[in-house]
């Protein structure tokens, strides 16, 4: 059997920080214009895809099977590889991360949440 490099641990939500080089997510220049453009590709005509998961979440909890994966920092910080749109969802939700002007009336909906989200992320 393989023995694997890598540890699962449950970390804080604030210490997460969204992978701005994330392909997905356009390589923006800061982490306000990766909250804008992560809103803005969840926007459909009649929703926000991104809200409908933080709705999920608060309901039903991140799957324990769909750890995010993530790489320290040496500031005691972590940049999600896999699981931006779940991190941003909770973050949205808990006002970790701020809400670009263009999406201010959507910030309601999502910090309705903030009690129901998770303070820790189980992680790889």
């Amino acid at each position: 059997m393989a023995s694997s490099n890598y540890d699962i641990v449950d970390i804080p939500i604030e210490k997460l920080v969204l992978d701005q080089k994330n392909p997905r997510l356009f390589e923006p220049d800061d982490a306000s214009t990766t909250v804008y453009e992560l809103l803005s590709t969840q926007q459909t005509s009649t929703e926000n895809k991104l809200l409908n998961l933080a709705r999920n979440i608060a309901e039903h909890k991140l799957n324990p099977g769909d750890s995010l994966i993530v790489s320290n920092y040496e500031d005691g910080t972590y940049v999600v590889k896999e699981g931006n749109r779940r991190c941003a969802a909770i973050q949205l939700s808990t006002e970790i991360i701020h809400f670009p002007k263009e999406f201010e009336e959507l910030r309601d909906s999502f910090v309705v949440l903030k009690e129901k989200m998770p303070k820790t992320i189980s992680c790889v």
